[in-house]
């Protein structure tokens, strides 16, 4: 055991050097050769900006994950940080802003998101009798809902309002692919608006186009509040 203690000091080791980096590219770098070299999805790009100001960001994550995951929602470390920059910069994620990140800490900002998540699992459980995430696909149809419950307790009439937004914005896939605009023109609605619930389902009731054969237009027409007639 000693020899091989020994033998370390006699070990080639391979040092790189780099020239000045600016934070945000020295951060890139790090992570890069801590990954093999692979590009970082922007997700965990993000991670390691927030663990600038929040280095327990992993931990407290993942405690949060395990909580969530008691109830059948597998909602992971991708969907929190999007919801953290919904939250934190009125945006969507996306790579352009990631370095805002390390320039915030973001901690208060996370109680928001654990806030608006639990409230999201109890409202797609009591509304659409959804016992799991097993058939939402498009994750980002989530994020309003957050933003919204994050804010305040819905009840009563919103409530079904708000399920009925949530499937005209799903049906429609409007955030689905590279629709970032769609989902940061909603984030600022709903933020600048004293009654986001309906002015959601106004905008998306004004840009709904629902097929006739779509599986969901019965649950979808069954839950049209009367206003929408």
């Amino acid at each position: 055991m000693f020899e091989k203690i020994r033998g370390i000091k006699d070990k080639e080791i391979t040092v790189e050097y780099s020239p000045p980096l600016k934070r945000e590219n020295a951060l890139e770098l790090f992570i890069r050769l801590n990954t093999g070299g692979r590009p970082l999805e922007t997700e965990n790009l993000a991670l390691g900006y927030i663990s600038i100001k929040w280095p327990s960001v992993r931990e407290e994550l993942e405690n949060f994950r395990k909580e969530v995951y008691v109830t059948n929602f597998k909602f992971d470390y991708d969907f929190f940080v999007r919801c953290l920059s919904a939250i934190s910069f009125k945006e969507s994620l996306k790579r352009k802003i990631v370095p805002r990140f390390g320039d915030k800490n973001v901690s208060e900002d996370w109680d928001k998101v654990k806030d608006g998540i639990s409230r999201l699992i109890d409202f797609l459980k009591g509304e659409l009798l959804l016992d799991s995430d097993m058939f939402i696909e498009a994750q980002n149809t989530l994020i309003p809902l957050v933003l919204i419950l994050s804010q305040k307790e819905v009840k009563g009439r919103e409530r079904e309002l708000l399920a009925y937004s949530f499937l005209l914005a799903y049906i429609n896939r409007r955030y689905s692919g590279a629709k970032f605009g769609n989902l940061d023109k909603d984030i600022e609605l709903i933020y600048k608006s004293s009654n986001p619930v309906e002015d959601w389902a106004n905008t998306l009731e004004r840009d709904k186009q629902i097929s006739n054969c779509s599986p969901f237009r019965k649950m979808t027409e069954k839950l049209k509040p009367s206003s929408f007639e």
